[in-house]
C-alpha cells in the first residue's frame, strides 16, 4: 500500500497557480450562487433574499479579477471575453463599485420631502417625509449573463491550472521524499483584529 507524503511548495513557480485555485473558488462559488438565485425568484417566501443574494454575488464575481494580491499576475485572464462579455463585465463591475459596494450611482436615491396643506385651518407645512428609492437586485437575464461570463472564464481558467500543474510536476519531478519532508505544511489561520488588516504574502 502506497503512502503519500505532502508539503506545501513555497516557491516562486508555485505562486501564479495559487492564485489561480482562488480564482477557481471564487468562480465556481459565483456559479453555484447564481443558481440559487432563480430558486429564490421563484420562490415567494424566500423573494426578500434577492438583494442579499444579489449583493453576495457582485461581491464575489468582481472578487475574482477586482484588484488584490493576485491581481497583477492573472488580470489577462479576461482576455478570454469576446467583446459583448467584455462590455456585460463592464457593466457588472460598475454595479458592483458604484452601487453594491459603494453608494455612489444614481441607482439609489434617497430623499426628503415636505407637506404643504392648503385648504385647512392652518395653511402650510405641517411633515416632513422620508422616501428612498433604489435597485434591490438584478434581474434573472443578468444573473444568466454573470454564470456565462464565469464559465467562459474558468475554462481559461481551468487551462491554465492544468499547464501549471505540468510544469511544476516537471519541476519536482526530482524531488526526493526527504526534500518533501523538509517542506512546511500550512496550520489554518483563524481570523483575528492583528492580521485583518495586513497584507498576505
Amino acid at each position: 500500500m502506497a503512502t503519500h507524503t505532502y508539503g506545501v511548495l513555497e516557491i516562486d513557480e508555485a505562486r501564479y497557480l495559487a492564485n489561480l485555485v482562488g480564482i477557481e473558488y471564487d468562480l465556481k462559488t459565483t456559479i453555484e450562487w447564481c443558481d440559487q438565485f432563480g430558486q429564490l425568484m421563484a420562490d415567494r417566501d424566500t423573494h426578500w433574499l434577492v438583494e442579499a443574494m444579489t449583493t453576495a454575488i457582485l461581491i464575489r464575481f468582481m472578487r475574482a479579477f477586482g484588484g488584490g494580491k493576485r491581481y497583477p499576475d492573472t488580470k489577462h485572464i479576461l482576455s478570454a471575453l469576446n467583446k459583448e462579455e467584455k462590455k456585460q463585465y463592464e457593466y457588472f463591475k460598475n454595479v458592483r463599485d458604484k452601487h453594491a459596494a459603494h453608494s455612489a450611482n444614481e441607482f439609489e436615491d434617497n430623499e426628503v420631502t415636505a407637506c404643504y396643506i392648503e385648504g385647512a385651518a392652518e395653511k402650510g407645512v405641517n411633515s416632513i417625509g422620508l422616501g428612498c428609492n433604489r435597485v434591490v437586485g438584478l434581474s434573472s437575464d443578468e444573473i444568466s449573463e454573470i454564470r456565462s461570463i464565469c464559465q467562459t472564464l474558468m475554462e481559461k481558467v481551468n487551462s491554465e491550472m492544468e499547464a501549471e500543474k505540468n510544469k511544476l510536476l516537471y519541476l519536482t519531478s526530482k524531488y526526493t521524499e526527504e526534500d518533501i519532508l523538509k517542506l512546511k505544511m500550512k496550520v489554518p489561520r483563524h481570523p483575528n483584529e492583528i492580521d485583518v488588516a495586513k497584507d498576505r504574502k
